[in-house]
């Protein structure tokens, strides 16, 4: 799997399924530069470039996602942690295989599926 997959399926999991795309350019000692553009049905977007690598670009879609403040600090210890209950959050593609996920034909069609199902429901 790849690290542009990586943050496919993140950027999905979280909602952000629509126009997803995702550019990298080498630079530097050939490391890799994410361009990522996604957007969630409510029409947010999320965009970002960053050349600090895959692992930076994880945590800044998380921070991003969960807005920072979602966590929450155990006064028992100096370290935060995720509110996980306070978040609620449910992602309709944890129920996918990856790779339907990530095929982009396959997740439109999955999207349209669901936007004609959730017309038809309000028609009920």
């Amino acid at each position: 799997m790849s690290g542009k997959d990586v943050l496919t399926l993140l950027l999905c999991s979280f909602g952000y399924d629509r126009n997803v795309r995702i550019n990298i350019e080498r630079i530097g000692y050939d490391e890799p530069c994410y361009d990522v553009h996604a957007e969630n049905a409510e029409g947010d977007v999320y965009e970002e470039c960053n050349s600090e690598g895959l692992m930076f670009h994880i945590y800044l879609i998380i921070a991003y996602m969960t807005h920072y403040n979602h966590y929450i600090k155990c006064p028992s210890e100096k370290t935060r942690y995720l509110d996980l209950q306070e978040l609620n959050f449910e992602s309709k593609w944890w129920k996918f295989a990856p790779k339907h996920v990530l095929d982009e034909t396959q997740r439109n069609k999955l999207i349209e599926n669901e936007e004609k199902r959730n017309k038809r429901n309000k028609r009920i």
